[in-house]
């Protein structure tokens, strides 16, 4: 298989690509100066940096030396770079797992180790939001029949102490997963493993008050349709928008109302994303 990276320049839409130097992405992230990128094997991590004219200007590799690691997410923060780590240790019982969050330089050394304190299910996404980490925990435990169980939390971390905040967010619906913070309004957004609640849902959290509103087929009364990939959403100015199979769905933060729109009167079949353009007058 052939990896490529490509960037699209936003005033004329052309694209620049370059091929990988690996077969595999597993995590990468922009920020305004560069593009990371991780691949993992057996026994390493492999850290590459591109600049934005996708030149590679740093590769290094660091051992996997207690079992298999896995980078599940980098958050670029200031001069910082967060790691999110799935540590796999050799010998360990089957749903073992040390959660780890590493602290980087932007040449990918490590400067902090966080054990997370958790070793029996998954931190799998974070996001940042006024100077806090959220990290989501998708699993917890292991099933009867050997499917990682159903986390709810959602874990915070100050980025001004770099240490962990005893307020743990718990969620109504199981296995949160991708995180958007909503920074006008201090709204998060989390969207759950569909592959393992067998259904779109979207937690809308107020973060000034706890609140929380979801949203899934039961609230919106009919079938999603699960794809083999999740919906495409995005945040904007307090509105949530959904693309689903054939309709565009505007969720409202502020009152929780839902609004569609069918994509079918516009000839729209295959929409996969949503692009804002501000009109001056």
């Amino acid at each position: 298989m052939k990896v490529y990276l490509a960037r699209i320049n936003p005033n004329n839409y052309s694209v620049k690509s370059v091929r990988h130097t690996s077969n595999d992405v597993y995590s990468c992230v922009a920020d305004e100066n560069f593009f990371y990128v991780t691949s993992v094997f057996p026994n390493e991590i492999i850290f590459e940096k591109y600049n934005l004219d996708l030149d590679l200007v740093l590769t290094k590799a660091i051992p996997s030396i207690k079992g298999i690691t896995l980078p599940n997410q980098i958050v670029p923060v200031g001069n910082k770079l967060y790691v999110l780590i799935a540590l796999f240790p050799d010998g360990k019982k089957h749903g073992y797992v040390e959660n780890r969050l590493w602290q980087m330089d932007h040449d990918f050394n490590i400067t902090s180790d966080v054990d997370l304190q958790f070793y029996e299910g998954g931190y799998t996404q974070m996001t940042t939001g006024k100077n806090v980490l959220y990290i989501s925990q998708t699993t917890k435990g292991i099933l009867p029949s050997g499917d990682a169980g159903p986390g709810n939390q959602i874990l915070t971390y100050d980025l001004t102490s770099d240490s962990m905040i005893s307020q743990i967010l718990e969620l109504d619906t199981n296995y949160p997963k991708d995180l958007v913070y909503e920074d006008s309004n201090n709204y998060l957004v989390v969207f759950h493993d569909f592959t393992r609640l067998h259904d779109y849902a979207w937690t809308f959290i107020n973060l000034k008050n706890g609140q929380q509103s979801v949203l899934n087929s039961d609230v919106l009364g009919f079938d999603l349709n699960i794809q083999a990939l999740p919906p495409y959403f995005t945040v904007y100015k307090g509105l949530c928008y959904i693309l689903l199979d054939k309709q565009l769905v505007v969720y409202n933060l502020h009152d929780q109302t839902v609004d569609r729109v069918s994509l079918e009167e516009f000839n729209l079949n295959i929409a996969h994303n949503i692009m804002f353009k501000t009109i001056e007058d």
